[in-house]
């Protein structure tokens, strides 16, 4: 039998950032956008997105029938554009309803994607509105001169701000004045942000080997917000009216721009960026700003600034409700009903019915939760009872979380079935595969699976998880995951765990998340692909931080992971073996002496016990 010495060496997994690519996240990237029906643009990074009639609604950008989004670059070529979106392919609100100006674009489901090279193309939403919630634009490198970007845009504020300043070309300088004159280079130049409280002015510009990028502004006003005591009171104000939260208030519940509040007069919705994250029974002290408005015929509460970071936290408990009470009187309260059935209506557009045969309207994805893959189960569903429609408001329930009713302890291999959002508990041990900063590899009797997000613990491979753990359930790139956490203790026990020995072709689904072992490959460094002896090819990250001649076959211990909304499956590396010849054997126990620490040591001679004490065997 062929021996093999594997001489492994460790590195640290190291993530490396896609360039020149600018990502347009509606929750965070708005522009001149509103909620307001109308034209708007985004700058980001050197790329402008131009919508000519649409809106920005918090989580989507939304580009109505017949009218385009054209995006434009200054810092070089545009080569891919990719849409995610709300529906499927060229059904409502789905990418297929977009036609592109010129080149290639390829629709698959949610996704919408355009090639070429070019510095401007448009889209049409010919056949039906759009909405996206997420835009990837990549163009080719280069070192153009792009203009600063300050941050945060220009506008009235009721808070001192501090102002930040960015430019995405490698190695210029930021120049900036404040009252109002154009910056030079004998300007001062920006290091680190500053704070403003008073009306004020500032431009800037880039400045790289002589050349100055167009000069940018932004205009700060500042205000006096009116104090209110409570939420009843700021509800009673006119719209427009800007208040300021006095008190503390508590969190019902919280996705992305959507904030659920309560205090002892009421509930109420706050929405836009408001920089921090909150949980159930968090208690937000008083100071805050926002501006009241009417949407969707209910009160809200837009452009919050100067929120903190919890003080407190005292959970609070849903409202035992039926169906048939989810009215104007409970708009924004979170609520909880039992026992119930979920049919589709269209999109994300659902009818619910409790056990007493009461319905109502019930919404999935304003706050994270998907719908359910199997519509003919019973469910237990926590939800913020929210609305729509101007004249004629329908109230609807806002999912938090969903879960099956009846449903025994879960293993790994049953997520696929369980809809995405759903808080899980497993009642058994795991094992852990491999955990690097904020992910961790697992099994147990019945499947494997990866755990996304903080854990205080530290786990080895081959550590035993005690029954407890959880989390959120969520997809990703075509897998389930469990993100959020919970419940993860010390180890209780260690058990060896051996990687699978598999090729490179069966990297794949089957194999997603399992801990493995490719043997006899080489690295095609410029491509990214491991290669076998027989020509066949897998993906891989990250860059060994060793060197490996290209012509040298290897040993890989890896995971089998995924990435991308059409899944490609690769090999995260975590380490090299080298191959190399077996040492010759040894007759004379004292020739041990030349073999390096961590070598295997061939015996071609018997050797004989002369004591042995549990483990330790002692031999002549």
């Amino acid at each position: 039998m062929k021996r093999i010495l594997f001489l492994f060496v460790w590195f640290l997994v190291a993530g490396a950032a896609l360039a020149c690519e600018v990502t347009f996240d509606p929750n965070a990237d708005v522009g001149t956008g509103s909620n307001t029906a109308g034209p708007f643009s985004i700058y980001k990074d050197g790329i402008t997105a131009t919508i000519s009639n649409g809106l920005v609604s918090g989580t989507q950008y939304r580009v109505y029938k017949g009218q385009t989004i054209t995006f434009t670059s200054e810092v070089g070529k545009i080569t891919k554009i990719e849409f995610h979106c709300v529906g499927q392919d060229n059904e409502q609100y789905g990418p297929g309803n977009f036609d592109a100006s010129v080149d290639t674009y390829n629709v698959l489901g949610k996704i919408g994607l355009w090639e070429g090279s070019e510095n401007q193309v448009s889209f049409t939403a010919s056949r039906g509105q759009v909405r996206i919630t997420l835009i990837i634009v990549t163009y080719e490198c280069g070192n153009v001169l792009v203009s600063p970007v300050i941050s945060p845009p220009g506008g009235t504020y009721y808070e001192p701000i501090e102002v930040s300043m960015s430019c995405s070309t490698t190695d210029a300088t930021i120049h900036y004045t404040t009252n109002g004159s154009t910056p030079t280079t004998a300007s001062p130049q920006y290091t680190e942000p500053f704070t403003l409280s008073s009306d004020c002015t500032v431009k800037a510009v880039a400045i790289l080997d002589g050349e100055v990028s167009d000069v940018v502004f932004a205009n700060y006003t500042f205000r006096q917000a009116n104090g209110v005591a409570s939420i009843a009171e700021a509800v009673s104000l006119p719209d427009d009216s800007v208040v300021r939260f006095l008190n503390p208030v508590t969190v019902l519940a919280q996705h992305r721009n959507y904030l659920f509040i309560m205090d002892n007069t009421g509930c109420a919705l706050v929405f836009g960026d408001c920089g921090q994250t909150y949980n159930n029974g968090d208690i937000i002290p008083g100071g805050f700003v926002a501006t009241k408005t009417t949407y969707n015929s209910e009160p809200e509460f837009m452009r919050p600034q100067g929120m903190q970071p919890a003080i407190g936290n005292t959970p609070v408990a849903p409202e035992e409700i039926t169906a048939d009470q989810v009215d104007h009187d409970l708009f924004a309260h979170y609520v909880h009903l039992d026992n119930v059935t979920i049919s589709k209506v269209d999109g994300n557009n659902y009818v619910l019915t409790d056990e007493q045969g009461n319905t109502c309207a019930i919404y999935f994805g304003t706050m994270g939760v998907s719908a359910p893959a199997d519509l003919s189960a019973t469910y237990e569903i926590y939800a913020i009872v929210g609305s729509y429609g101007k004249d004629s408001p329908v109230y609807q329930l806002l999912p938090t979380s969903l879960l099956p009713l009846h449903v025994p302890d879960i293993s790994l291999c049953d997520l696929s079935a369980i809809t995405d959002g759903t808080p899980l508990t497993f009642n058994h041990e795991a094992i852990v595969l491999y955990q690097y900063k904020n992910y961790l590899y697992l099994k147990d009797d019945c499947g494997y699976g990866m755990v996304y997000g903080p854990i205080d613990e530290t786990y080895h491979t081959g550590d035993v998880i005690p029954p407890g753990w959880g989390g959120n359930k969520t997809t990703w790139a075509g897998e389930p995951e469990i993100n959020q956490p919970t419940g993860f203790q010390p180890p209780i026990g260690y058990v060896m765990v051996e990687p699978e020995v598999i090729r490179l072709f069966d990297v794949g689904h089957s194999t997603w998340a399992h801990y493995v072992m490719v043997k006899d490959v080489r690295i095609d460094r410029e491509n990214k692909l491991l290669i076998d002896r027989d020509g066949n090819t897998c993906p891989y990250y990250p860059e060994p931080s060793i060197e490996v001649s290209e012509n040298e076959y290897i040993n890989i211990l890896a995971i089998v992971t995924s990435y991308g909304n059409v899944p490609v499956y690769q090999l995260m590396i975590i380490d090299i073996g080298y191959i190399v010849p077996p040492p010759p054997g040894i007759c004379c126990i004292h020739d041990i002496r030349d073999y390096q620490k961590g070598q295997v040591v061939p015996f071609d001679c018997p050797l004989t016990v002369v004591y042995q004490n549990g483990i330790n065997l002692y031999v002549k």
